[in-house]
Parts: structure tokens; sequence; C-alpha cells
């Protein structure tokens, strides 16, 4: 897993969904988007879906790209989780 400040370097995001959130936290804290930050992990959720699809799919043609879709996979797990992770700690902060 990769520390969220490392998580922009370790995808090909441009810009990183995650620091542009941090970013806009930072600036005003009373309008933390917790509904955006859901939709963002459901899109790196079906984003996913769509590289782990496809690697099955091109898995016995062409195994190395399917190691390399798999992979890309992964990074939009661990994107999607920091996210959902994030709106958890804002929701459940005050109990």
């Amino acid at each position: 897993m990769f520390p969220p400040g490392n998580l922009c370097r370790a995808t090909s995001f441009s810009p990183c969904p995650y620091e542009a959130l941090k970013r806009q936290n930072q600036r005003n804290p009373q309008d933390f988007d917790v509904k955006g930050l859901r939709k963002e992990a459901l899109k790196e959720g079906n984003l996913m879906k769509q590289y782990h699809k496809e690697a099955d799919r091109v898995s016995e043609s062409d195994p190395s790209l399917a190691d390399q879709l798999r992979a890309k996979a992964k990074q939009h797990m661990a994107n999607r989780d920091r996210l959902n992770n994030l709106a958890a700690q804002w929701l459940f902060k005050g109990q």
C-alpha cells in the first residue's frame, strides 16, 4: 500500500483526485464534500472493475498485458479505499 502522500506518484492520475480533495479541505474545511469523496471512490471502483474485466479478457492471448492491467486495477482499488477511508474519517470524526 502507498502512503497517502505518494498516491499521485504511484498512479498515472493527472491531476490526482486525492490531492485535489485534500487541497479543497484545507481551503475550506466547513465545506468538505463527503458526497464528492464517495462519488470519486465509486468512479475508482468502476475503473478497477473495468481493468479487471479487460485483464481477464486478454489473459490467454497476452499474459504480460493482463498483468499490467491487473496492476492498474490494484492502483484504482487503492485509490478507492483511500477515498472511502477519508470520507469515513470525516464522517466519524466527532464520535
